[in-house]
């Protein structure tokens, strides 16, 4: 076994041990959502419970896709329509109660499939919508745009935010782990970037001509 077999290993066995310890809480929260539904006799929130029963779901999946991803071979084999994967990935957030953000979706008529797996390539989409979200405060308006171009699949996420600085840009362009969120680690986008590499694409970060930041994912077709 050389020694680039023994770091795949490991980094299959942290990531196992992260799913492992993730699930334990998540399951604990379940059975709590679960206990205060039971308690609600007036079910006044049964929307809520049901929104957040979704997100346990895909946090369960997004666990196991830990393992998935930590393999050399974790994001092959799918034939996946961009599109219905994107609208699937952000559904939660259309519906979120309380929620000021304005969607504007484009994905035309024609299908956008390119090879991976469903579930690892979510987190990206996932991820860089929340963190859309989050650069507005939560009021805002966020536009989701995908197209061929070039012989190539491009989905473009942008906001109406105010951007990032230029040493902002610069640090992410690095594949620093960086945020500019209180409590962030900077991991978020390094996994998006990761991603969109194990499936043959790019993912870039930039502000926007009208201000905002607009990321641009770009894939090999099917």
């Amino acid at each position: 076994m050389n020694e680039k077999e023994i770091s795949l290993d490991a980094r299959e066995m942290l990531a196992a041990s992260l799913a492992h310890e993730i699930k334990s809480p998540l399951s604990l929260v379940q059975a709590n959502i679960d206990f205060i539904e039971l308690c609600d006799t007036e079910k006044k929130h049964l929307k809520n419970y049901s929104v957040m029963r979704n997100e346990l779901r895909k946090a369960n999946e997004l666990v196991g896709s830990l393992v998935e991803l930590a393999k050399p071979d974790g994001c092959r084999g799918e034939r996946i329509d961009l599109r219905d994967l994107a609208l699937e990935a952000v559904s939660s957030y259309l519906i979120t109660p309380g929620s000021e953000i304005d969607f504007v979706i484009k994905k035309g008529d024609d299908p956008l499939y390119f090879m991976g797996s469903r579930q690892i390539f979510a987190m990206l989409i996932s991820g860089t919508v929340k963190n859309a979200i989050e650069a507005l405060g939560g009021k805002g308006k966020i536009e989701i745009h995908m197209f061929r171009s070039g012989g190539a699949i491009i989905m473009t996420v942008r906001d109406n935010g105010c951007g990032l600085t230029q040493d902002a840009l610069e640090r992410i362009g690095n594949d620093e782990y960086f945020t500019t969120k209180r409590y962030g680690n900077g991991m978020g986008i390094v996994i998006c970037k990761r991603i969109a590499r194990d499936h043959g694409g790019t993912y870039e970060i930039n502000n926007g001509k009208d201000g905002g930041c607009v990321v641009r994912v770009t894939l090999p077709p099917a």
